[in-house]
């Protein structure tokens, strides 16, 4: 019994120490690659945007690093959209304007420059990722319901505003005639 727990504690004593040993590792974007966004027009993104669908944007970028780069990789939702060789005598610094149209389907997406080396492997992207959020083209409401109007009261709801996605009845909907695009006529 008594050896038992001397294993045990031996082997004890060994995990806390494996435990408490670190082991230092460089971090991913060791080569000190610096993306930045410039606002070249008025659709260049430089940070988080929100856009409609089918919109254009501009990635305005310049790409420095401390060493030589040989491709600039432009990412969407982390997958290529673009590639471009940098030119030997300015393996270093690379500047470029590209446009692209945003995606139909509302959402949110990232997009990101980043450098690869000769042999394709991945240099860094500065940190830096741009969300373009794609606002939904429409509205939609559901559960309006209307009543027929009331002569004497004036208080059924019988006018619709897609507008607000509100119905408003007759003494409300002198306010909001602006807005209201059809209104339920009841007959006698």
């Amino acid at each position: 019994m008594k050896s038992s727990i001397i294993h045990f504690s031996a082997a004890a004593l060994l995990l806390g120490m494996l435990a408490g040993c670190q082991k230092k590792r460089e971090p991913i974007d060791t080569f000190n690659v610096k993306v930045e966004y410039a606002a070249s027009s008025a659709k260049a993104i430089t940070g988080d945007v929100s856009v409609n669908p089918k919109d254009s944007i501009f990635l305005a970028f310049t790409v420095t690093s401390l060493n030589d780069m040989a491709f600039i990789e432009i990412q969407k939702n982390g997958v290529r959209v673009d590639t471009f060789q940098v030119p030997a005598g300015s393996s270093r610094s690379f500047t470029r304007v590209k446009g692209y149209q945003s995606d139909s389907i509302p959402g949110d997406y990232t997009w990101r420059v980043l450098a690869r080396d000769s042999k394709a492997v991945f240099m860094g992207d500065g940190g830096k990722q741009l969300k373009v959020t794609v606002n939904p083209d429409f509205d939609f409401w559901s559960y309006r319901i209307m009543a027929v109007p009331d002569t004497a009261e004036k208080k059924n709801k019988c006018y619709y505003s897609t507008k607000d996605g509100k119905i408003y009845s007759y003494a409300e909907a002198a306010s909001k005639s602006g807005s209201i695009d059809f209104g339920y006529y009841y007959d006698t």
